[in-house]
């Protein structure tokens, strides 16, 4: 199950489909090609996950609090890259 933290992230090129990928994902839908970042429950880091890894059964398996939604990669990376800065005040 995805639950979607209140203050989500949604990268600049997904804002005209948010409503659509958030009513997805509370469906129980994992909708393709994008990339969750989810906080890490034993660390308390955020971490990114393709969105169809979501679907295999260890994460099946598990609560996933989703703070972001990206289209690519390298911007799951930036916005991690921002988390860390933040988090270990660099």
């Amino acid at each position: 199950m995805v639950d979607l933290d209140p203050f989500l992230y949604i990268s600049p090129g997904l804002r005209d489909r948010k409503m659509e990928i958030c009513e997805s994902f509370q469906k129980g839908e994992c909708p393709k090609g994008l990339y969750v970042i989810r906080q890490n429950p034993e660390t308390g880091l955020p971490e990114a996950i393709e969105s169809a890894e979501l679907s295999k059964p260890y994460y099946a398996a598990r609560h996933i609090h989703a703070v972001g939604i990206t289209e690519d990669y390298d911007t799951a990376l930036r916005y991690l890259a921002n988390a860390a800065l933040e988090h270990f005040d660099i």
